[in-house]
């Protein structure tokens, strides 16, 4: 039962760093009077942290549970890394499903 209450508690700390984290982005984005460029894609690229679980998810939702059998990893093991792909905005949940946010 402490392996779960650990995960859990590990998934709810980086769930509020993953809302901090974007109420500081949005807060300095709104502090920010320099033109943005028209196409911030073409100007950014962001290289995902988890290379290897990011190869698997695509354009339409993937469950965890699929995502955790192709990549052979643990569901928890997974889990993380989907939030830190969030937190990079790569990914997006959508109804329980992760997607590309591009």
């Amino acid at each position: 039962m402490w392996p779960i209450l650990l995960i859990t508690y590990r998934l709810n700390l980086l769930f509020s760093l993953k809302v901090c984290y974007r109420r500081v982005r949005n807060f300095l984005q709104s502090q920010t009077t320099e033109t943005k460029p028209k196409n911030p894609l073409k100007s950014v690229t962001v290289e995902p942290i988890y290379p290897e679980l990011f190869a698997h998810i695509g354009h339409e939702p993937i469950s965890v549970d699929d995502l955790a059998n192709l990549s052979q990893t643990a569901v928890e093991t997974v889990l993380i890394q989907l939030l830190e792909l969030e937190l990079q905005d790569l990914v997006v949940n959508q109804n329980g499903k992760y997607k590309r946010c591009w």
